[in-house]
This record gives structure tokens, C-alpha cells and sequence, in this order.
């Protein structure tokens, strides 16, 4: 490990922070609102999210790839789509990391156009903004990242490595060459 970005005790505030805001934010409305995970990445920050959301609200996720190793590719490709109706509901998407904006400005627009919710917004562990391409806002942000580091950990991989790990870092080049060698 390079550098501790964030801690479990601080992702476990964080998600208690937004759950609260989102709790609020919501519950005035009709109807539920839908928590859309962005899968594998969101994974661990939904389910902590989840456990601090305080009305009713429904839970889906989708599945989209833009990274191979540590790079964008730039392309984004939708693996898995949502599986319940969106249509004049308020959706949340549930992200790890919004940096360029591409992957969410393509998941925004297909959501608006394919399923036609109420509303659409974001909620991210990590905002990112120095890096976006894409002008992308994040309603509910975990974290401002202020550097430019790849991160791993608590969802956030390298070839799928380090999803498991509690808490954000930034890896030594020593595991990176060692999940390589893993990965092969």
C-alpha cells in the first residue's frame, strides 16, 4: 500500500451520511425510490448505503465496462440491464467513482431514454471532477478526490483483484506486479 485514501470508519460514515440525506431528500414522495448499484464496483458502498436508508426505496443494478487494467478505454459497453420498471420513478444510480463522466453520462441518457424515470441522479463514493470529459453532476458525493491516483480496495479492483478489502488505497507498484502475475 502507497497511501490509505480512506478508511472502513470513514466509508461506513460516509454511506450514513448520504443514506441520511437521501432518507430526507425522498421522503416527502409517493412513491419509493429505485437504488441503482452500478455493478461490481458499487457493490460494497450500496449495500452499506442501503443499511442507512430509512424509507422505502427499491434496489436494481446494472453492469457497465469502461476500464481494461487502469485506463479507460473510453468505450462503454452495457453488460447487464435493470431488471424492474423505471418508468415515472425517481432513480438514484450508485456509483464507486465518477471521473471522466463517460460511463455516467451514457447511463444517465440510456436510463432517460430507454426507461423514461421521473428523475435521475447520481450518488458516488468518489467525485472526481478534475477528470471529467463529460459534465456530469453528482447530487450525492462520498468524497472529492483532489489528485489524479488510481485507487483500489472496497469495490474499486485491478483485474478484479482487491474488491474484498475494506477500506481505499492506493497500491504499490509491488502489487500491482503481483496481480499481474496472478492475473496471467
Amino acid at each position: 500500500m502507497e497511501k490509505l485514501i480512506l478508511s472502513q470508519q470513514e466509508i461506513e460514515a460516509i454511506a450514513a451520511r448520504l443514506g441520511a440525506q437521501i432518507s430526507a431528500d425522498f421522503s416527502q414522495q409517493e412513491q419509493a425510490p429505485i437504488l441503482l448499484c452500478v455493478m461490481n464496483g458499487a457493490l460494497n458502498f450500496t449495500a452499506d448505503l442501503m443499511k442507512h436508508i430509512s424509507i422505502d426505496a427499491q434496489f436494481d443494478y446494472v453492469q457497465v465496462k469502461s476500464y481494461e487494467g487502469v485506463k479507460s478505454t473510453g468505450q462503454i459497453k452495457m453488460i447487464k440491464d435493470v431488471s424492474i420498471s423505471l418508468k415515472g420513478k425517481d432513480v438514484i444510480i450508485v456509483e464507486d467513482i465518477v471521473d471522466s463522466g463517460l460511463s455516467m453520462a451514457f447511463l444517465t441518457k440510456y436510463l432517460k431514454e430507454t426507461y423514461q424515470p421521473k428523475s435521475v441522479s447520481v450518488c458516488a463514493l468518489f467525485d472526481k471532477p478534475q477528470g471529467r470529459v463529460n459534465d456530469v453532476e453528482v447530487r450525492y458525493v462520498g468524497h472529492v478526490l483532489e489528485g489524479n491516483e488510481f485507487l483500489v480496495g472496497y469495490g474499486l479492483d485491478y483485474k478484479n483483484f482487491v474488491r474484498n478489502v475494506p477500506y481505499v488505497y492506493v497500491p504499490s507498484k509491488d502489487e500491482i506486479e503481483r496481480w499481474d502475475r496472478k492475473a496471467d
